[in-house]
C-alpha cells in the first residue's frame, strides 16, 4: 500500500492531461542512475484539504511557459480526495525521474473558470546529471475557489525523505542534496 502512495503523482498526471507517465524512485536503481537521470523529491502540503477547487503544482523546464501543454508533472497540493501520507497533517510527497536541467513550479486550479494572473510559485532551480534533490514541501493555505491562496515552502526534509527511506529499502538518504526552492512572492488572486 505504501508503496502505491509513491505513484499518485504519476498516476495524477495521466488524469490532469500530462501524456507522459513519469517514473518514480520505485522505478529505477537509484544507486546506479543513468547520466540523463536525476531524481526531483517534494512534498506538498495543505491547511486544509479541499473537496472542490483543488490546486495543483504543475512542474516545468525553465525555459517553457506555463502551461499544461508544457508542463512535465502535475501533482496535487490539496486534494481532500486523497489521503494524506501522515496523520497529524496533510501531506503528499512525490518523487520524479527528470532530465537534468532547470525547472520551476507553477500553480493550476482545477477548476476550468479559474486561471492564475501570477501562475508562477518558485524560482527556477536546477537538477544536475545522477542528482537525488530535495526541494522542500510546497504548502498552500487555502482552497482555490474564490482564487485566493497563499504558497510557501518548507523545509521537510526529515519528514518526507523518512517516508521516502521507509517505502524504498534501497535508497540512500544521505545521498539526497537537500536544497529547499524559494517561493516567489506574488499576488494570489485568480481570474475568470
Amino acid at each position: 500500500m505504501k508503496t502505491k502512495a509513491l505513484f499518485i503523482g504519476t498516476a495524477l498526471s495521466v488524469l490532469t492531461g500530462c501524456a507522459t507517465t513519469l517514473p518514480t524512485v520505485n522505478d529505477i536503481d537509484v544507486n546506479n542512475l543513468e547520466k540523463n537521470q536525476s531524481v526531483l523529491i517534494f512534498s506538498a502540503g495543505a491547511y486544509e484539504a479541499c473537496k472542490i477547487n483543488t490546486v495543483q503544482v504543475v512542474v516545468k523546464k525553465s525555459e517553457n511557459e506555463a502551461s499544461l501543454g508544457d508542463s512535465i508533472g502535475v501533482y496535487q497540493l490539496n486534494n481532500g480526495y486523497i489521503d494524506s501520507f501522515f496523520e497529524s497533517e496533510y501531506g503528499l510527497v512525490y518523487s520524479t525521474v527528470l532530465e537534468p536541467g532547470t525547472y520551476d513550479f507553477w500553480l493550476s486550479n482545477t477548476n476550468p473558470f479559474f486561471s492564475y494572473d501570477e501562475p508562477m510559485i518558485t524560482e527556477s532551480f536546477t537538477l544536475k546529471s545522477k542528482e537525488i534533490k530535495y526541494i522542500g514541501e510546497i504548502y498552500g493555505d487555502r482552497c482555490g475557489g474564490n482564487g485566493d491562496i497563499t504558497i510557501t515552502v518548507h523545509n521537510k526534509n526529515e519528514r518526507d525523505l523518512n517516508y521516502i527511506k521507509n517505502n524504498v529499502a534501497e535508497i540512500d538518504i544521505n545521498k539526497v542534496v537537500v536544497e529547499p526552492v524559494k517561493a516567489i512572492p506574488r499576488d494570489d488572486k485568480a481570474v475568470e
